[in-house]
């Protein structure tokens, strides 16, 4: 077993620990073994495709149960912050928009909260709750739902723009 696989596997390892801690309510110390192992991802260097690959795919599943801790653990903001990673290395989890979907809806940021709700509606994931969420969003935080559309609709003029569209800024 190479250097390289030998820290996956651990990473796998630490994660199997941290999910037993999860498990058992002891949200802090799983959140600590998980950080354990990304940190040990971090130190990777010089990987071929197929490491790097691996090493993502470890990551985000380490960087999702962080997040559910932090969501547990009602630290919302560093929840949102671990879906943040999560999908800056896989832009379309389902998993992650959820989380930080509710990390948002549950924290108080409605807009934020709606947008997400939005893009799992929008990846077509079947995800009831999304679409639950989207309904009370719109009954019971109107203001929220504006300023998210509009938001929305902001970045879509900037897109067709940066295409070289007729968008207005």
């Amino acid at each position: 077993m190479t250097d390289i696989e030998q820290v996956l596997s651990d990473s796998l390892e630490q994660k199997r620990s941290g999910d037993v801690l999860y498990a058992g309510g002891s949200f802090q110390d799983a959140c600590d073994t998980y950080d354990t192992a990304l940190s040990k991802l971090q130190q990777l260097e010089n990987l071929d495709e197929e490491s790097q690959r691996k090493s993502k795919v470890v990551k985000v599943f380490l960087l999702q149960s962080k997040a559910a801790c932090m969501h547990r653990m009602k630290r919302f903001e560093e929840a949102v912050q671990a879906c943040d990673a999560a999908l800056e290395c896989d832009p379309s989890n389902e998993k992650a928009l959820l989380r930080r979907a509710q990390c948002h809806m549950e924290g108080g940021s409605y807009a934020k909260a709606y947008v997400d709700y939005s893009a799992l509606a929008a990846l077509g994931a079947s995800m009831p709750e999304a679409h639950k969420a989207i309904a009370a969003l719109r009954l019971n935080h109107p203001e929220a739902v504006e300023e998210a559309e509009e938001g929305l609709a902001e970045q879509r003029r900037r897109r067709r723009v940066e295409r070289g569209g007729m968008g207005l800024l």
